[in-house]
């Protein structure tokens, strides 16, 4: 059988820098282990690689002879696909965030701004309950080596709110499409959500996520909430 472009496109590889030296988003090399979350980070790509294999010796963890291009593969699925050689066709440019301290930072206190200015009010616990149900089992609710047990961040929003869901906090963690602690966003009302939340971001968060649903105001949901 002859190999088409899209037969190749269609086969699983590892996707290629076009420059190892050319640093992309966020501004420095970041590799996040997938077999114990740790963030790695390097100036270059070669200092990247080389704490990501010191860091797996020290741990006991398996380095692989290809391990390099695993991690050149695991940060082209994080960039724009003008970063990366021979994209495949279809690539989604808009990829995962990486949740750096300071991504995640930034983005929880846009939450926090938006509670602060749609009035300082809560949802009620019945509805507080649904989002944790619905965030607790989303697999967009991930840990990140941002947030290992999320303790000081919990505090930070505490702080804020004056106040969090004990049981909440043993089960929400970060939001893998916005980059937001589940913990903060789950109590604010509608109007601070739309104060917070950028209509571009509405649409990548799952079906079944309760922000969606709310803040979905495409004309085809317009449609269907009117017929």
């Amino acid at each position: 059988m002859e190999m088409t472009e899209e037969t190749k496109d269609a086969e699983p590889r590892l996707l290629k820098l076009k420059s190892k030296f050319s640093v992309p988003p966020p501004g420095r090399f970041i590799f996040i282990d997938p077999e114990d979350h740790f963030e790695n980070t390097g100036n270059t790509f070669a200092v990247l690689v080389q704490k990501s294999v010191s860091h797996r010796k020290a741990n006991g963890i398996v380095v692989p002879d290809n391990f390099p291009e695993i991690i050149e593969d695991w940060i082209c699925r994080q960039i724009p696909a003008s970063f990366i050689k021979d994209a495949p066709k279809n690539y989604d440019t808009v990829k995962r965030i990486i949740l750096t301290p300071t991504v995640v930072q930034k983005a929880t206190k846009a939450v926090l701004y938006g509670w602060r200015d749609g009035g300082r009010r809560f949802v009620d616990k019945d509805e507080l309950d649904r989002r944790i149900g619905v965030c607790s089992k989303c697999p967009m609710n991930v840990d990140s080596s941002s947030c290992k047990s999320c303790n000081g961040m919990f505090a930070w929003i505490e702080e804020w709110f004056g106040k969090s869901d004990e049981d909440a906090k043993k089960t929400l963690r970060i939001c893998r499409v916005s980059g937001i602690l589940n913990l903060s966003h789950v109590y604010v009302p509608v109007k601070g959500l739309e104060i917070a939340t950028a209509q571009h971001m509405i649409a990548k968060h799952p079906e079944h996520c309760w922000k969606r649903q709310l803040l979905d105001q495409t004309p085809e949901k317009k449609n269907a909430d009117t017929t």
